[in-house]
């Protein structure tokens, strides 16, 4: 994006309210910028259903792994808390009874989380164990016997598999696959020995085996499948603001392409038959005998590079890309049979980053199946499976979901509406990372959010659209806090329009604005944010209850503002410089120097409104976040064009167990331990997260006793600080023509 783009503005009619609600807008946007998208409503009125993102979450390993070590504690309680069916074993006549079976110590071991583009996350441990009790009772035709037994699990391997979607505008989980297998089983019969018991170990061993496997597969994929339907949509949908008038709409982009080849599967191996839609993420597979699949779409890279494209098969097939195709496919031949593997590579072929180069694989099956792996080659290194990644179904510059081997992202078209009319800013976008920098310490930070000022133009905008930037100000109606600073007569302005109050001596007036120019809102590395708004202002004097048009004016706003995340769960928004200039376009009476309301107007916000809105932000807004989950460690950076967001994941399992239904009551000293275990965690969590509250309004408060202390010195930088920031906004102006609607009187 060019300065050039940066500094464009639009045009904006139809508003009304008061004056004081431009900066609360702002500051508004200010701390509701980084909330994460999650959910979204259908499409409708004027939103454009593929409009671009303005915010990008991306979420690295190590926070994935404070996420699980969040989530193992509900696993394992629930594991705890579900009793085993009783089982009844019989054979020649021998009849054993196994009741109360239940565990009492569960581990999860060792896990390992991989992440699998596009849409795969994968959770192993191959050193799960766990302790179990349970009463037998073994009877035939002369014994009767019964007692207590111990079971010992160990060695015991996990492979869970979660889908990952964000096809409908909001995030989505679901558990594909849960498979648990014991290694090593141990039962231990308390107090016996010899023929019978062992005749019970072995009968029991393999169903006792294949019930702790079924139980806990079935357990874990129903926790974390309650977990994901209660937790993910707790995250809100929309984000109301100023009873209602704007809306923060947070759903993911709804990207008309996405990461795979799209096209036919058909039943017959000439691509006729019956033929099925297919989208194809996965390049390598095997297709049904004498099936045909067809399917294309664009290959793109993010580097400049050469590489070679590979083909391992068997049977036939074609491969077409940039221009150059391998392989050949076979007449119709429903007998077809080539069943040796072969393989084939490309020449070389220079990619150009960012470029969109058609691809299209077609493959035919024979007898006894088929099987066809496509690789890339680069620049000399091992080929691999082409990557989903790599291609797409179209042309896009960003998806809803991004999945790396180091990190989940996701995209969100996030923007301000006008709630009841909702139309689309025409501001720019700046472009935003695609991936998560090389340079991302995760030893220090888990997540990192970035934000398009568009964002903020847009709630800018809406507010406009929503008729929230206009005012008509009498005496009457006046805000409280400005009454002893403004009255609203021709006295109170004699000695700045002089010929105005020699022509209307002691009347009332009127003062109606409206914005006519919403500046751009752009990232400064030494300020933070600054954007801008434009009015026209209308004075009246009212003469027997009737307007005369008095003076026509027009009126820039310059705004520069920061954010700061040092709470867990809120953002703090600040104002640091709000500056105001007049021009005079028409006057009834001649005005010598209109500007000298700039001086009385800039007193006014400096005494007045700035501190108001501060402490008014003081406090925060909070995040929509789901529950139990805070940011701590955060940092925000404006020196790239964008707002750039690093914070780590803090996640209390207390909260996490709260939003998922129980698995039975379950008892035992060792579970109760548990539970005393996770709560004690919690208390200290909350009172942590409560001492650095208490320490940062401690702070605050020794900041405020310093502050005012040195109150003429803070005056004195301040005065300056507006000053720069100022003569910078007019530097800018100065650069472009401004645009403005000039409604006729």
């Amino acid at each position: 994006t060019t300065p050039q783009r940066l500094r464009r503005t639009f045009t904006i009619m139809q508003l009304r309210r008061p004056l004081l609600v431009v900066v609360v807008v702002v500051m508004i946007a200010l701390v509701a910028t980084t909330s994460v998208a999650a959910a979204g409503e259908p499409v409708k009125d004027g939103k454009d259903p593929l409009r671009p993102a303005s915010l990008h979450l991306y979420l690295a390993m190590s926070g994935i792994d404070a996420l699980q070590a969040a989530v193992d504690p509900l696993l394992v309680k629930a594991i705890l808390s579900t009793p085993i069916p009783d089982i009844h074993v019989s054979a020649l006549g021998i009849n054993v009874y196994v009741t109360n079976i239940s565990i009492s110590s569960f581990s999860l071991g060792n896990e390992a989380v991989v992440l699998t583009a596009p849409d795969l996350l994968t959770v192993q441990s191959s050193d799960l164990t766990a302790l179990a009790t349970m009463n037998w009772r073994y009877h035939d035709l002369l014994i009767d016997i019964h007692g207590t037994a111990s079971d010992t699990i160990a060695k015991t391997s996990l492979n869970l598999l979660i889908s990952i979607d964000a096809s409908q505008g909001h995030l989505s989980m679901g558990v594909q696959k849960c498979d648990v297998s014991i290694g090593d089983f141990h039962i231990e019969i308390d107090g016996g020995h010899g023929g019978i018991y062992q005749t019970i170990v072995d009968m029991l061993s393999g169903p006792l085996k294949s019930a702790f496997e079924d139980e806990i597969e079935s357990v874990m994929k129903d926790q974390l499948t309650d977990l994901f339907n209660t937790w993910l949509p707790r995250v809100p949908v929309s984000f109301p603001l100023l009873n209602g008038s704007l809306t923060l709409d947070y759903a993911l982009i709804n990207a008309s392409a996405v990461h795979a080849l799209a096209g036919k599967e058909c039943s017959e191996n000439d691509f006729n038959g019956h033929c099925d839609p297919e989208l194809r993420r996965e390049f390598s597979f095997e297709l049904d005998a004498y099936h045909s699949l067809d399917v294309s779409g664009l290959f793109q890279l993010d580097v400049n590079t050469t590489l070679q494209m590979q083909v391992h098969y068997k049977q036939r097939y074609e491969l077409d890309i940039a221009g150059v195709s391998i392989g050949s496919l076979e007449p119709h031949n429903p007998g077809m049979c080539w069943p040796e593997y072969n393989t084939q590579t490309t020449p070389p072929i220079n990619i150009v980053a960012g470029q969109a180069y058609p691809i299209r694989l077609r493959y035919q099956s024979g007898c006894g199946g088929g099987f066809v792996e496509v690789r890339t080659c680069f620049n000399g290194q091992p080929c691999t499976v082409l990557d989903a990644r790599n291609v797409s179904t179209g042309p896009a510059s960003d998806y809803p979901l991004t999945i790396d081997a180091q990190w989940i992202g996701v995209s969100s078209g996030a923007e301000f509406f006008s709630s009841a009319a909702p139309t689309e800013c025409p501001a720019p976008h700046v472009p935003l990372p695609p991936s998560l920098p090389l340079s991302f310490n995760q030893s220090q930070h888990q997540m990192a959010i970035y934000l398009d000022p568009f964002l903020l133009t847009s709630s800018l905008y809406a507010a406009a659209q929503a008729g929230i930037l206009s005012s008509n100000l009498t005496q009457d109606n006046l805000p409280e806090p400005l009454q002893k600073y403004i009255q609203l007569n021709t006295t109170a302005f004699r000695f700045i329009l002089p010929e105005l109050y020699l022509k209307f001596p002691n009347d009332a007036m009127r003062v109606i604005i409206e914005p006519t120019v919403v500046e751009n809102v752009t990232c400064v590395e030494t300020i933070g944010l600054i954007g801008g708004l434009s009015f026209v202002v209308y004075v009246n004097v009212i003469v027997e209850g009737e307007d005369v048009p008095a003076l026509r004016l027009s009126m820039d706003l310059a705004m520069g503002g920061f954010a700061d995340l040092s709470r867990t769960d809120r953002l703090i928004g600040q104002i640091s410089s709000l500056n105001v200039s007049f021009g005079l376009e028409w006057s009834i009476v001649p005005v010598l120097n209109v500007s000298g309301l700039n001086p009385w107007l800039q007193a006014i916000i400096d005494d007045v409104i700035l501190p108001l809105l501060n402490s008014e932000f003081a406090d925060g807004w909070p995040l929509p976040m789901p529950p139990g989950l805070a940011l701590v460690n955060t940092s925000v950076d404006y020196s790239q064009g964008f707002i750039s967001i690093l914070a780590a994941v803090e996640a209390d399992p207390s909260l996490l167990l709260r939003t998922s239904r129980s698995h039975g009551n379950g008892d035992g000293d060792s579970r109760s331990a548990f539970l005393s275990q996770t709560a004690a965690a919690a208390r200290k969590a909350r009172f942590m997260m409560l001492q650095r509250q208490q320490e940062h309004e401690e702070s605050e408060k020794r900041l405020k006793m310093e502050r005012e202390r040195e109150r003429p010195a803070e005056k004195e930088e301040s005065e300056s600080l507006r000053s720069r920031h100022h003569e910078q906004v007019e530097r800018q102006a100065q650069r472009r023509p401004v645009q403005r609607v000039r409604p006729a009187l």
